[in-house]
């Protein structure tokens, strides 16, 4: 096995992330043509249909989008991974730990501590989230950042007028 043969699978977080948003944009659709929009399932369709539901999965595929540009533009493949995990961990790993963590304390008898894990929750989520997206600005500026060519000729007389 060559290293030629794993030079994409750096993409496949973000193949792995296209997928579950399209299993989540799938079962919003088919909750609201199960529902309907009367009586008292009005409501359930109207917390269906809230911003963030359909922000995050339209963000995904337009950042989807421009992988697919940029894809033949030399990319910095560390960038791209960090930001999916990121992102990732934020959407879909961090649900299952904190989900965790909450049955596992759920026997307590004080339930203070369900307040302290939202917020923290809330601030780990916003962590993720911005510093993987933080990467996938990086892997924009430098996929249309001029390349420079270096060339081993002096410099002639009339370069510094070209450009």
């Amino acid at each position: 096995m060559t290293l030629k043969k794993y030079r994409k699978i750096y993409l496949f977080p973000v193949i792995v992330l296209g997928l579950l948003t399209i299993l989540e944009v799938s079962v919003v659709i088919y909750l609201l043509t199960a529902l309907g929009a009367e009586g008292p399932l009005a409501e359930i369709t109207k917390t269906i249909l809230d911003f963030w539901t359909f922000f995050w999965p339209c963000l995904f595929i337009v950042e989807i989008i421009i992988y697919c540009v940029i894809r033949k533009k030399p990319l910095n493949r560390l960038w791209v991974l960090l930001h999916t995990w990121f992102t990732l961990g934020a959407f879909f790993l961090m649900w299952i730990v904190f989900a965790l963590i909450s049955l596992s304390y759920e026997h307590l008898e004080d339930k203070s501590w369900i307040t302290t894990i939202s917020i923290f929750r809330r601030l780990f989520f916003w962590f993720l989230v911005i510093v993987g997206h933080i990467f996938f600005i990086l892997t924009i500026v430098k996929a249309f950042q001029k390349q420079s060519i270096e060339t081993n000729e002096a410099p002639g007389l009339l370069d510094e007028f070209v450009g």
